[in-house]
């Protein structure tokens, strides 16, 4: 790939990101999502907490589109398992990262 295409990639995924971010967060507001300051917190009101989740879908997204022929998404199930692992995995970290947010998970975890 060109100079050019990786830079175009770059800025729809930032794009991507900010426009999924902007329409995830009156979602979380409206939830009543927020992280609570407290005395090992930066922000001093309460601040809406799950906003990751628009860049790793964005992530994830674009890391696929990437990956594979974005107009034969049948090529995924036979393609490179290294694809699917970092995905899965991405994926998962996210998930776990997502309930510890909402939660609060066993720092062994």
């Amino acid at each position: 790939m060109s100079v050019i295409v990786f830079a175009a990639i770059f800025v729809f995924s930032a794009l991507a990101a900010l426009i999924a971010t902007g329409v995830l967060l009156p979602i979380l507001r409206r939830c009543k999502v927020f992280d609570l300051p407290n005395e090992r917190s930066s922000h001093e009101r309460p601040t809406p907490s799950g906003g990751g989740i628009a860049l790793v879908f964005v992530a994830v997204t674009i890391w696929l589109a990437v990956s594979y022929d974005v107009f034969d998404w049948f090529q995924i199930m036979e393609s490179d398992q290294n694809v699917k692992w970092v995905t899965g995995g991405t994926v998962f970290l996210a998930l776990v990262s997502w309930a510890d947010d909402l939660k609060g998970l066993n720092p062994l975890i």
